[in-house]
């Protein structure tokens, strides 16, 4: 309780049956799990917010995004506009017209989804969002034998990107890092809905109302209006989660941007490709 005195305690959880998720993208048994617990930790800030606000006053007076006040933003948007002359190039100019043009026009704006305004005001539907939610951030405990594959709980690990922001940025982060088009193409619908049956049980359990704090209609609307920062991460991100990194050497910028690789075109193009077909039938603003 004394400042300069803190102490952090930690836990080995791996003694409790966690450990790391295989691979990068999640399967349905697993993705339904997260996106479940992150229901629930979202209702945490909301109950929060409505039955103990100074709580959440404090809170955010003493924290600060950590990501996008910082040089590494410019960092991650060379990155992206890298990748992205990439997959422009890709196209054919007679085929995936829109697709084309929509990626074009996201690229020519991209500085805007690194603005703090741009990703996710301080409004009355923001939460504590996790920043980070990938599969190098989830321990699973599979505590069913007859189902030893399928993941019984979550353990949500590495919180140092945490911000205040509207639910839907860690949705979308989740969504674009974390699934594959086969994923989305069979439950897309059925994952986000989960979310929220899982947030709106959970928050009525802690005491408060999730169809005035949270209705289902504004959650959707924020997933479209925010899903540009959803490419953005994908575009960064999968060819980084792809391949190892190793930031412990570097020194400065440069050092830093040639650790975030780019992945073969044969790899990671299609996978980019097919996240902006998906996210333009889903009506995201790009």
């Amino acid at each position: 309780m004394e400042e300069g005195m803190e102490a952090l305690v930690m836990d080995d959880m791996s003694v409790k049956g966690f450990k790391v998720g295989s691979g990068i993208v999640l399967d349905y048994s697993h993705a339904l799990l997260a996106i479940r617990e992150l229901g629930k930790f979202h209702a945490l800030s909301y109950a929060i917010r409505d039955q103990k606000p100074e709580l959440l006053k404090e809170w955010i007076s003493k924290s600060a995004d950590s990501f996008y006040n910082s040089t590494l933003k410019n960092i991650g948007m060379k990155a992206i506009m890298d990748v992205g002359r990439v997959v422009l190039e890709s196209y054919e100019s007679s085929e995936n017209r829109t697709e084309s043009e929509v990626l074009e026009s996201f690229l020519s704006r991209l500085p805007q989804f690194f603005e703090l305004p741009s990703i996710g005001k301080a409004d009355k539907y923001s939460v504590i969002n996790h920043g980070d939610f990938q599969m190098r951030n989830m321990l699973f405990k599979y505590g069913d034998s007859s189902q030893p594959h399928h993941p019984t709980a979550l353990c949500m690990i590495d919180w140092q990107l945490s911000r205040l922001a509207s639910p839907a940025l860690d949705i979308l982060f989740f969504l674009s890092v974390c699934s594959d088009k086969n994923l989305r193409e069979h439950h897309y619908d059925n994952l986000i809905q989960e979310y929220h049956k899982s947030f709106s049980s959970f928050l009525k359990q802690l005491g408060s109302d999730p169809n005035v704090l949270l209705p289902f209609e504004v959650l959707l609307h924020h997933l479209k209006e925010y899903g540009g920062f959803g490419l953005c991460n994908a575009m960064w991100l999968i060819p980084m989660a792809a391949q190892e990194c190793d930031f412990s050497k570097c020194t400065n910028e440069d050092a830093l941007l040639k650790e975030f690789p780019t992945s073969p075109q044969q790899q990671y193009v299609p996978i980019i490709r097919d996240i902006i077909t998906d996210f333009i039938k889903y009506g995201y603003q790009l």
